[in-house]
């Protein structure tokens, strides 16, 4: 399985925030798939759910953000995030169309943080949540902290 695969499933799935959000921006799912340069086909598909070192990475920083988002789950936006790191065809689709200039990192991370803010229910989210976010807090200072020790000890 390579990236690309990924991104067509992203765009052949249809239902996340995520895509209406990239299509609101003015990158329809259809210009993406044209950008990627052939029609979605059945032997588009792997017939091995082996998995490529370019996905791994893909995944990989996905997973990293969901990380920074303190979030149980890599939602579409975090994924999307790693397509747009990607050095091959998933990465050079969404480059030429233009969706890496306007759907950004940052760009990302308010979306995110906006449907989780959306989510929450008064009384019950707003003190998990906070909790949540002060904790990871202190395991950033900690992490840094442990950098600075380890940095000294050398």
């Amino acid at each position: 399985m390579e990236p690309v695969h990924l991104l067509r499933a992203f765009l052949d799935e249809g239902e996340s925030l995520v895509l209406n959000t990239v299509e609101l921006l003015g990158f329809p799912a259809a210009t993406i798939r044209a950008a990627l340069g052939e029609t979605p086909a059945v032997t588009a598909t792997p017939s091995e759910p082996a998995t490529s070192p370019a996905t791994l990475a893909v995944l990989a920083a996905a997973a990293e953000q969901a990380t920074a988002h303190a979030s149980a789950v890599t939602t579409g936006s975090h994924l999307l995030l790693g397509l747009l790191r990607d050095d091959g065809e998933a990465g050079a689709a969404l480059r030429r169309t233009g969706v890496s200039a306007v759907v950004t990192p940052a760009a990302l991370s308010a979306l995110y943080y906006g449907v989780a803010f959306g989510r929450m229910l008064p009384g019950r989210d707003a003190d998990t949540t906070v909790l949540r976010v002060m904790m990871h807090d202190v395991l950033d200072r900690l992490d840094r902290l442990q950098k600075r020790l380890d940095a000294t000890d050398a």
